[in-house]
């Protein structure tokens, strides 16, 4: 206990000098705050990626994938049949989402006997998709000889393939 008026006094003054300023305190209070903002908001985006990226058109996920595998430059690299099966995935998935077809699951003939009695594609577009994934399917499966020129000119038509069937 306390003797007396004056020891409340110095008791008081010691506690004064050992305290950190209040302008101190608010400061130090406002940065962990905005660093725990920037932590909560950077694992929201994190989380949020894939429904993020699901807002994209099915035209537009399928154009971005086809720059992702170009940039990747498997052909460059002698990858070719991981190139094709990767840019035949992107085309597969793509008229899944966009037609409803079940192309992923299906082989080549099956789609390919599907699409022909479908009324949603033109002559054209089905003989560029049948010539594309004939192609693709004799590097793929074939052990067909691929060049980088010929990674160019699948890519461009998976392009072509994905801008001519838009609806």
């Amino acid at each position: 206990m306390l003797r007396s008026h004056s020891d409340a006094k110095l008791l008081e003054e010691k506690l004064k000098e050992n305290m950190i300023p209040r302008n101190i305190a608010w400061t130090i209070f406002l940065c962990f705050l905005a660093a725990a903002t920037f932590f909560c908001a950077q694992r929201y985006v994190k989380r949020n990626k894939k429904k993020l990226f699901k807002a994209l058109s099915p035209k537009e996920r399928a154009i971005k994938s086809l720059d992702t595998l170009k940039n990747k430059d498997f052909p460059s690299k002698g990858l070719y049949e991981r190139y094709f099966v990767a840019l035949t995935g992107i085309i597969r998935f793509y008229l899944e989402e966009e037609y409803n077809i079940k192309a992923p699951e299906r082989t080549t003939e099956e789609f390919l006997l599907e699409m022909t009695q479908s009324k949603v594609f033109s002559k054209g577009q089905k003989d560029l998709l049948e010539a594309f994934l004939f192609q693709a399917d004799m590097v793929k499966f074939a052990c067909g000889d691929s060049s980088i020129e010929e990674c160019d000119k699948a890519i461009a038509k998976a392009y072509d393939i994905i801008q001519s069937t838009e609806i």
